[in-house]
């Protein structure tokens, strides 16, 4: 077994002999490595329990008895191998082994990814990459799975990378039987999935194994997930609104809450994408106005970042999104400064920065309100329902509404967001009551 450096180390005996078991001080300098606990010698009494030990227990490539000298003993006769079933001892000088499976076990998900990528020798401009691969509003949901599931495995003595597919069956069963909904147990079985693909080389794909599959379906049979809304509020309040308050003058908040409303219901946009909108892409072509995300979209796996245009509603200017956005892009084209250039839609209180989406989200929701929407059922994301479901009922083809609001089926459309308002009414039932 070789060291860092170029002398030679081997085991011998301490000067007062080996009675006390250890291992010569000059190995010592070596960091990482992992011998086989040492037999203690027949004249020193075995040592009781005295607190928790730094074994390396996990080291599964160490425990090959090829990887370590099979010496016959320490010259004395005795053997210096553990009895059956004892633990591993490291020497930890200078740091833990990169191989060292608690290394992996990090609070953060993404930080234990990346150890365990890097343990394998990929270079960190390639571990930044594959690390990327994952949206943040992914990581964000699967961080708090992760540490419910770390802490989960904590509380058993149990080292989070190291689950199988019987640890995944127990942990799911349990959050379900706690009260997690069908929806919530599923993202833990993704998160579950795609992380010990990488942390645990003994564990593919434990998301799609078949008892697990099994266990899933069984939650889905006792507890069906029920959809958020059951039916959705009618666009036509909120435009009637815009229409009454027509007449008066807007603040900048006002005009800014009045915009994205109008955008959202109309593009079918999410509150991150409007956030997102870049300023400088906004081009007005006679009663067309056309501008760029700055971000994919949620279901976008390919191409580029997407191009929407709006025309000009002449009915009625009140309700018109691209007079509205115009007036928003000349009222603000004053507050432009180097902090804020890049993106549409900024702050209305100094320093004007780049608002996010919790921001867009409140902006909406505040609309809604004023308009007489129930706020306290319907959140900002409600206008991708309320738009959708307004155009479906009006004759919008499946297609064109698939198209604007990104969705990759109708099954999707259908299950999550087309609901009926209180103005629909059942074709089915019309037909066979009309005389």
């Amino acid at each position: 077994m070789e060291c860092a450096t170029s002398d030679i180390r081997q085991l011998v005996p301490a000067a007062r002999g080996v009675e006390d078991g250890r291992i010569h001080a000059e190995l010592e300098v070596c960091s990482g490595f992992c011998f086989p606990a040492f037999q203690p010698h027949t004249q020193v009494p075995d040592e009781a329990d005295s607190g928790p030990s730094n074994s390396c227990a996990d080291h599964a490539p160490v425990a090959r008895t090829g990887m370590v000298p099979d010496y016959t003993g320490f010259g004395d006769g005795r053997s210096p191998h553990a009895p059956p079933g004892e633990g591993f001892v490291d020497i930890p000088v200078g740091g833990m082994s990169s191989i060292d499976n608690q290394s992996f076990d990090s609070v953060n998900r993404l930080a234990a990814i990346g150890s365990c990528l890097s343990s394998q020798g990929f270079p960190p401009e390639v571990v930044e990459l594959l690390l990327s691969a994952t949206r943040e509003n992914t990581n964000a949901a699967y961080q708090s799975a992760w540490s419910n599931w770390r802490n989960w495995c904590h509380t058993r003595n149990f080292n989070p990378i190291s689950g199988g597919v019987r640890e995944v069956l127990c942990y799911l069963a349990g959050i379900f039987n706690s009260g997690m909904s069908y929806s919530t147990v599923n993202v833990s079985r993704s998160m579950l999935s795609s992380t010990l693909n990488l942390l645990n080389a003994d564990v593919k794909d434990v998301g799609k194994h078949p008892l697990v599959t099994q266990l899933m379906r069984g939650i889905y049979h006792r507890k069906p997930p029920t959809p958020k809304y059951s039916g959705t509020w009618d666009p036509s309040i909120v435009l009637s609104h815009f229409d009454a308050t027509a007449g008066s003058s807007l603040s900048l908040l006002q005009l800014s809450r009045k915009t994205v409303t109008l955008l959202a219901l109309t593009t079918l946009l999410r509150c991150s994408e409007i956030s997102s909108i870049q300023a400088e892409s906004i081009v007005f072509s006679g009663p067309k106005v056309s501008f760029s995300l700055g971000i994919l979209r949620k279901a976008q796996r390919s191409g580029p970042l997407m191009n929407v245009s709006l025309h000009e509603w002449v009915q009625n200017a009140a309700i018109c999104p691209f007079s509205c956005l115009r007036l928003y892009v000349d009222r603000t084209s004053g507050l432009r400064a180097s902090h804020n250039r890049q993106q549409l839609f900024i702050g209305t209180t100094k320093p004007h920065r780049p608002v996010t989406s919790s921001t867009v989200g409140r902006w909406i929701k505040d609309q809604l309100k004023a308009a007489g929407v129930d706020t306290s059922i319907f959140s900002a994301h409600s206008t991708r329902g309320a738009g959708s479901s307004k155009a479906a009922s009006s004759g919008v083809s499946i297609h064109a509404i698939l198209a604007q609001g990104h969705w990759a089926s109708e099954s999707t459309f259908s299950r999550f967001y087309r609901r009926e308002t209180a103005a629909d009414e059942n074709p089915i039932e019309t037909a066979i009551l009309e005389m």
